[in-house]
């Protein structure tokens, strides 16, 4: 069993050694098509560019399916040592960047929707579908997937839609890895309109960006985008281990009003395979004091058992 973890780990690390060549040849691109004006080579290079993206996108999503395998069977190891029976029991909650479900195979689900009518519950608002949402969440997954690269560039663009006179990034002295995966990120944001403007200057080793100042942008770069990154992962996680999915088993953002009348927001709240419920919410800041709220909610309407409610930190 250790020697299929191992397997497993290793294909994970030469898998981000592919990312780290992908990302070199990205910025290799991105110099030659600064460096001409012919715009059949421009087109052809940007082409190009689309496909490497893609390819990066798909060993990304191989990357969580490996972690999500290997968490899986660590847990199934460590319950065979133990000799404990699951059978009847909850699931224990298994770490793959932020925590996700071992969920069963099972048939029946939960909607979410439902769910909380069923607990006096009303719904104020509901996260609308955008067309956008699409690059949205690739943009958001790319980040939540290489968050220890991307860092200095999400801070900086944070600043700047906080307010800051900041439009420029500056990749001097950093490896190529981490400015091939930058401009990949960069790239995605300019795509779903959350930049206005993006531009990669190689001589400089600096992106140009800008970025609206909207509500709507502001509240992705503050925090929704940890919660499309969850959300993704918990959808992965659920078809992956149940064999299917419907879009109304995960649900983002939802405004509610409580039986006291007083009103609340839930960040991804999710029907699992077994008639269970994940509640998580999604922090990227300061975390401390909404842990009180956090329980009392819990305890006094959602009633989730405590391994299915989740609080999700960006950092400890």
């Amino acid at each position: 069993m250790n020697k299929i973890i191992k397997t497993g780990e290793n294909c994970i690390k030469e898998l981000e050694s592919l990312q780290a060549r992908l990302g070199e040849l990205q910025v290799r691109l991105l110099k030659a098509m600064v460096g001409t004006k012919n715009p059949f080579i421009i087109e052809d290079f940007q082409n190009a560019l689309i496909k490497l993206e893609a390819i990066q996108r798909s060993i990304g999503e191989v990357q969580i399916e490996l972690l999500e395998a290997l968490s899986a069977q660590k847990y199934r190891s460590e319950k065979a040592e133990k000799k404990v029976s699951v059978a009847g029991q909850e699931k224990e909650i298994a770490e793959v960047g932020v925590s996700q479900p071992v969920i069963e195979r099972a048939q029946n689900i939960i909607i979410p929707v439902d769910w909380l009518k069923s607990r006096g519950i009303k719904i104020v608002k509901l996260r609308r579908p955008d067309p956008m949402d699409e690059m949205a969440n690739r943009a958001a997954f790319s980040l939540g997937l290489h968050f220890n690269r991307l860092r200095d560039f999400y801070e900086t663009i944070k600043k700047r839609v906080n307010g800051a006179n900041i439009t420029s990034f500056s990749m001097k002295g950093r490896d190529q890895n981490i400015i091939g995966i930058s401009c990949q990120f960069a790239q995605a944001l300019y795509k779903s309109e959350l930049l206005k403007k993006y531009e990669y200057d190689s001589s400089k080793k600096c992106i140009e960006f800008d970025v609206e100042t909207s509500g709507k942008i502001k509240n992705f770069f503050t925090g929704e985008w940890f919660e499309r990154f969850v959300s993704q992962l918990i959808r992965n996680a659920i078809h992956r281990f149940s064999g299917k999915f419907v879009d109304s088993q995960v649900i983002m953002g939802v405004h509610i009003q409580l039986p006291n009348h007083t009103e609340a927001e839930l960040d991804v709240l999710a029907g699992l395979p077994g008639e269970k419920i994940m509640w998580v919410e999604c922090k990227t800041g300061e975390w401390q004091k909404y842990l009180g709220r956090f329980r009392n909610l819990n305890n006094k309407y959602l009633k989730i058992p405590r391994k299915l409610a989740i609080l999700a930190l960006l950092d400890e």
